[in-house]
């Protein structure tokens, strides 16, 4: 009878395959900020990594660079991911510290969490996404809808619907990545615009606070719902046009940012942030159209306060 264990005793259940732009340099960035172990590398005819292995403290994980005959894609050229990585380690606030010092980007910073966990979240730089936790109660599963509930009622609201956007309902149409989103109008009198297309459609105006300090900013309101905004253009772009932009949801701003450019596009203003809101970037298509992008965040909208 055979001795070998169908299941290899290095291997759990499940193990997460991440498939990546440039795994050479993916391996280094997870030695560098998660303090990875590399067991293995095999190279494909072109240099390319075939197949790796490594270890994050006792999980393993496998990586390769994207191979789409083998419907192998990387989130970069998905635009994307929809999977997240849940990482448990000893110190989430000196671990989160080292992965940012290493080239991740934050997109949730750490803090204690209802369910008994300290974690803090961020998308590493070739897309993939990761929750970073280190675990400081144990809470007994029957307390723990309880302590949803007063976290919500504390806050004032209850969640949003999957494909609207957090913050305020109705400010944004869908979390959904590659859906629009929001429109806004710049323009280089704030007055007149809203007086005239008060007139042409009806639209209700309602200043909002906004996390931009500076920024007077209108909502656009039709039966109840905020469609879109307008501000003046700033006084640092008095050579723009006035123009209405179309927001589009994506996942990953960046992400999306450098897709643009390998596809032929331009990067006319770099992914920034908007506090409170999201982040964003203004792309234009090979034809020389312009259009933004957003990446929302699960906090107050400006329109919100």
């Amino acid at each position: 009878m055979s001795t070998i264990n169908p299941i290899p005793d290095s291997h759990r259940s499940v193990t997460p395959y991440l498939t990546v732009k440039n795994a050479a340099a993916a391996l280094a960035f997870y030695r560098a900020a998660f303090g990875a172990t590399e067991t293995m590398r095999l190279h494909m005819p072109n240099g390319a990594v075939g197949h790796a292995e490594f270890t994050i403290g006792a999980s393993h994980f496998m990586i390769a660079d994207e191979y789409p005959a083998a419907t192998s894609t990387a989130p970069h050229t998905l635009g994307g991911s929809c999977v997240k990585l849940h990482l448990y380690v000893a110190d989430v606030d000196a671990f989160f510290a080292r992965a940012i010092a290493a080239g991740a980007v934050e997109t949730m910073p750490p803090a204690d969490q209802f369910w008994g966990d300290r974690m803090g979240a961020l998308t590493d730089p070739f897309g993939h996404h990761w929750m970073i936790a280190s675990h400081l109660e144990d809470v007994d599963p029957a307390d723990l809808q309880s302590r949803m509930d007063a976290l919500f009622a504390g806050s004032g609201s209850t969640p949003e619907p999957a494909d609207a956007a957090p913050g305020c309902e109705g400010h944004y149409n869908s979390l959904q990545h590659g859906m629009f989103s929001w429109c806004e109008l710049l323009t280089s009198d704030a007055e007149a615009a809203k007086t005239f297309y008060s007139s042409l459609f009806g639209w209700q105006m309602e200043p909002a606070p906004t996390a931009l300090p500076g920024v007077d900013y209108t909502l656009i309101n039709c039966d109840g719902h905020h469609i879109g905004g307008l501000m003046a253009i700033p006084a640092d772009k008095t050579g723009m046009p006035p123009h209405w932009g179309t927001y589009v949801t994506v996942d990953d701003v960046d992400a999306t940012a450098a897709l643009a450019q390998q596809l032929g596009g331009a990067v006319c203003l770099p992914p920034q942030d908007i506090p409170e809101v999201g982040r964003f970037a203004v792309l234009q298509d090979p034809q020389n159209a312009v259009i933004c992008v957003i990446q929302y965040v699960a906090a107050k909208s400006p329109a919100c306060g």
